[in-house]
């Protein structure tokens, strides 16, 4: 009985010695020196990093599952979430810094009340943020009706969320739509219907006469 029970133990002591390790830290403690976290199985490490205006910039490292993890980097103006996943020892150690591209987007520079977004001018998009996204919802809560509407820089695995839970931390209803191109998002669907049925009465008045 004594053999297979050192298998055993020398067979725990090699999954251990294979865990992944990664930093696991929230905001200012990451600069004061993060603590080393063991990940369990179908775990990788992530660096989740946000700022918003008036708030200021908030950073989190830690094990995450697979599964959940998706590399995301969105710019909106006032509101700025990257996401990195890796999959080495404490590769979640630097903040990425991605360099500005060609790419500008009409951005929310400032938040309105329920997430509405004042349009106040084009956001510079980085590296990974290759499309325009715009996202409108309404959303009720209680006896309220919440108008959500986000526009900005956003990369191309946005694009594919069904969710904005993974963005936000929260589910506003509906996800992100993508274009190619300067300044794509800036006409929004509700503009547009506006001007369409504006357009109409004005045909039908014209006719009628």
């Amino acid at each position: 009985m004594e053999l297979p029970f050192a298998v055993l133990f020398l067979s725990v002591l090699a999954g251990h010695a294979h865990a992944l390790r990664c930093y696991k830290c929230e905001d200012s403690k990451c600069d004061q020196g993060a603590e080393v976290q063991a990940c369990a199985g179908g775990e990788m490490c992530m660096t989740r990093t946000g700022w918003q205006k008036h708030v200021g910039k908030k950073v989190v490292k830690s094990c995450i599952a697979s599964k959940d993890c998706t590399n995301i980097s969105l710019n909106l103006g006032s509101i700025i979430t990257t996401i990195n996943c890796c999959t080495k020892d404490l590769c979640n150690g630097e903040t990425v810094q991605e360099e500005k591209n060609e790419l500008l987007c009409m951005g929310c520079m400032d938040m309105l009340s329920d997430f509405k977004c004042n349009r106040t001018g084009p956001v510079q998009c980085k590296e990974s943020q290759t499309k325009c996204g715009n996202l409108q919802s309404f959303n009720s809560r209680g006896d309220r009706n919440i108008m959500v509407n986000f526009q900005g820089c956003v990369s191309k695995s946005i694009c594919s969320l069904n969710s904005t839970e993974l963005i936000f931390e929260i589910n506003l209803g509906n996800s992100f739509e993508c274009c190619d191109g300067n300044l794509c998002n800036g006409t929004s669907r509700t503009v547009t219907g506006a001007l369409c049925w504006i357009i109409l009465c004005l045909s039908l008045l014209v006719t009628s006469n």
